[in-house]
């Protein structure tokens, strides 16, 4: 369940502050902060591709330096399927995926993380990264999960762009 008060507030919120002046990191530090508490989840991360690979560019999760540093090895993972598929991918609890994720539910389980849900981003037709909620518990993420994440998946050149520098800084 989401906290729609709160929803419909960050989402006015990036309206009024993306066509402005922002920094990317800043940014993406909200939009994960936001997507977070609106949905009630453990922590979420925004996944950057950069030459094939997809990198964390930003995070509110604890305990994620694990995740973070295995992410650059653990390509197949629940991120990478929805990057390439463009289906958001749902894990109701990971300990039932380790044959799929072997390394990735095993790091997951480290950190005590049981479910994730990942959707796919866009910069207009762009296919930029992933953003991917995480929950201590297991979680059956329902359409409205999968929505209200969609709120903040898809960006218009108008408004967000990423700099040429960003290849250069997260490599």
């Amino acid at each position: 369940m989401h906290d729609q008060p709160l929803l419909v507030w960050t989402l006015s919120r990036f309206a009024a502050i993306l066509p402005e002046r922002y920094d990317l990191e800043n940014t993406l530090t909200e939009l994960t902060e936001s997507v977070s508490a609106v949905l009630g989840v453990f922590g979420s991360a925004v996944s950057m591709a950069n030459d094939g690979w997809l990198r964390y560019a930003t995070r509110a999760i604890q305990a994620s330096g694990e995740l973070e540093r295995n992410h650059k090895q653990l390509q197949p993972c629940p991120c990478r399927d929805a990057f390439d598929t463009g289906e958001a991918v749902r894990v109701t609890d990971l300990r039932e995926e380790s044959a799929r994720w072997p390394e990735f539910s095993a790091s997951a389980a480290r950190l005590s993380l049981a479910s994730v849900a990942v959707v796919r981003m866009r910069l207009a037709s762009q296919i930029i990264g992933t953003l991917n909620l995480y929950s201590t518990e297991p979680r059956k993420w329902s359409d409205r999960d999968i929505a209200v994440a969609g709120c903040w998946r898809t960006w218009r050149p108008a408004t967000w762009s990423m700099p040429p520098s960003w290849a250069s800084r997260n490599s």
